[in-house]
């Protein structure tokens, strides 16, 4: 079976993309807000073969999110069962009630169910206006709890909040609750506080590829030192994808990160690793002109260029510049190693070869 993806399209302009497990909140002003925050949510979760379920609440009943969704091209998915909208009194009335902790489970179970139907996972949504003062303490436990099981689940969940319900301290312990908050409008959203996301284990059975080095190369770099890798990313759950990614692997070592591709060229130059991974599309400079920089004097470092699907017609451009290959961003997890472990063996003999042309791969790239 093939392995999947431990990164989904979140769906939000400024958030493209965000790993499974994540436990997000947002606080919404009016309807307009939340039809603007939630019908893109669900529509990157259709695509991405997700099973989705939306648990509305006042000022956007079911009947008005569906007509919203519908309007978006995903009206199949909700005939078909894929993608469920439910007032909360619906929802709530046919499932558990209120009874704490077992909300939990149920997104567990189903969760389970989706996967085992042919799903790539669950996406959930819920606006929580219908909260009452007295429930807020336990309601928040239980926030925290579905924080905690979430960890290596295939569970991607955002949370609606009523600023007009919330005070100072509650919001605090809203944002406290989950793994990040976020706020925008519908050209740009961002994190409220720096994403707190969960680390994942080495794979679930069934769900995780596991991520397996090579002895001999481990051994090679045992002898050879540590493998030095500068992470070149603008998004922040990029970064955090290839942290995780990379921190799996005794021998290799994050020496520094870059947010625009001057930052990289400099930070390249100043802490010389081993292998630069470069963002193709990054602010102030380029990744395929930044990469040009970085090897403009045959330079031994090995720059590993990064993708989205749908940036094929670069591939080429960033070869020339000078990267060994190209990791297309939503299949890190199956090919970055590698990637990192052909480009480290290049590097190993880099001093006997002729030209920097012999370092960069023109073959195919990762894709």
């Amino acid at each position: 079976m093939k392995p999947l993806s431990h990164i989904t399209h979140f769906g939000l302009p400024g958030i493209e993309h965000i790993p499974f497990g994540v436990h997000a909140c947002h606080f919404y002003s009016n309807r307009d807000e939340l039809v603007r925050a939630l019908v893109p949510y669900f529509v990157a979760g259709v695509n991405a073969n997700e099973r989705c379920l939306w648990v509305t609440a006042p000022p956007l009943p079911a009947r008005e999110a569906v007509q919203a969704l519908c309007a978006s091209g995903v009206e199949d998915a909700i005939q078909a069962g894929a993608l469920r909208i439910l007032d909360f009194d619906d929802w709530y009335a046919s499932s558990v009630g209120l009874k704490g902790l077992d909300v939990l489970q149920v997104w567990l179970d189903d969760e389970e169910r989706a996967l085992a139907a042919g799903y790539s996972g669950l996406r959930i949504a819920g606006n929580m206006s219908f909260l009452k003062p007295v429930e807020w303490s336990t309601f928040i436990e239980c926030e925290k709890a579905v924080t905690a099981h979430f960890k290596n689940r295939r569970i991607v969940a955002l949370c609606s909040y009523a600023l007009a319900q919330c005070n100072d301290q509650q919001m605090s312990d809203v944002r406290h609750a989950h793994h990040c908050a976020l706020q925008g409008s519908d050209i740009d959203w961002k994190w409220i506080d720096p994403p707190q996301f969960p680390k994942h284990s080495k794979g679930r059975v069934g769900t995780e590829p596991k991520l397996q080095a090579s002895e001999q190369l481990r051994s090679t770099v045992a002898r050879e030192g540590e493998i030095r890798v500068l992470i070149a990313e603008d998004h922040p759950i990029m970064r955090y994808t290839l942290r995780s990614v990379l921190k799996q692997f005794s021998e290799i070592e994050i020496v520094g990160e870059a947010t625009n591709g001057e930052e990289a060229v400099l930070r390249a130059e100043e802490l010389q690793p081993s292998i630069v991974l470069m963002d193709i599309n990054m602010p102030r400079l380029n990744g395929i002109a930044a990469t040009q920089r970085i090897k403009a004097n045959a330079s031994p470092i090995a720059v590993i260029g990064l993708s989205f699907s749908g940036e094929e017609h670069l591939i080429d451009a960033m070869l020339k510049a000078g990267a060994v290959a190209v990791v297309q961003k939503e299949k890190v997890l199956e090919h970055l190693y590698d990637a990192i472990r052909n480009a480290t063996a290049n590097r190993m003999d880099v001093h006997s070869r002729q030209s920097q042309n012999t370092l960069t791969t023109q073959g195919t790239p990762y894709l």
